[in-house]
């Protein structure tokens, strides 16, 4: 096949959780570190995102920092990175003297004329997949991330305290009808004000987290 004649891109997009990795990147070092069996993790998160009337994701990142935080384990982005170093993969992602899954189809294609780029997907943490064996092959890591540090600390405060103030009147494009807050517990219909109150989640402390158990 004469491949001069063609000149494309073929992207590639992956879930890492099951895909690439054969469980959950939190269960190969974060969990054991936090010394709590990866079931259990999980049940607690359900718990409180259907307590809370929460998002699953934002549910469990909230988890991990505040488990986190009462058993003293340090949650810098370094130590996500570092977590991410210990995650397996399926048999031929990583190379092992013969070759791997990126190299070979970033081949496979050339040959056809096609450059091939890789993306990841998730709902897991970034930091973590950067810091995995296969973390360099991907052209963009699309996944959730913490704002660390005691300046994320504080833009994400100012961000929240922004919002609150003046919520968004619409997100991509769609209006928006109802905004609940998870600090406060209020929902408040744009036009309205505070219509409902719900119960809260205060962000300084697990309790939450022990009562939806």
């Amino acid at each position: 096949m004469d491949a001069s004649i063609y000149n494309f891109t073929i992207a590639l997009c992956y879930d890492f959780d099951g895909t690439l990795s054969p469980t959950n990147m939190q269960d190969y070092a974060f969990f054991p570190k936090l010394q709590t069996p990866p079931h259990e993790f999980w049940e607690r998160t359900c718990a409180l995102a259907r307590a809370q009337d929460a998002d699953a994701i934002l549910a469990y990142m909230y988890l991990m920092c505040a488990e986190a935080r009462a058993a003293d384990i340090k949650i810098r982005r370094e130590d996500f990175v570092e977590f991410g170093r210990s995650v397996k993969f399926f048999d031929g992602l990583v190379d092992r003297g013969g070759g791997d899954w990126f190299s070979d189809i970033n081949a496979y294609g050339a040959r056809l004329g096609a450059t091939v780029r890789h993306y990841v997907i998730s709902s897991g943490i970034r930091e973590m997949i950067e810091g995995t064996a296969i973390g360099g092959k991907f052209d963009k890591i699309y996944a959730s991330s913490f704002m660390y540090g005691v300046d994320g600390l504080g833009e994400m405060r100012a961000l929240m305290a922004s919002l609150r103030q003046t919520p968004p009147a619409e997100v991509g494009g769609t209006p928006v009808t109802r905004v609940r807050d998870y600090q406060t517990g209020d929902v408040v219909i744009p036009g309205l004000g505070v219509v409902e109150k719900t119960p809260a989640i205060c962000p300084r402390t697990p309790a939450p987290c022990r009562s939806a158990e």
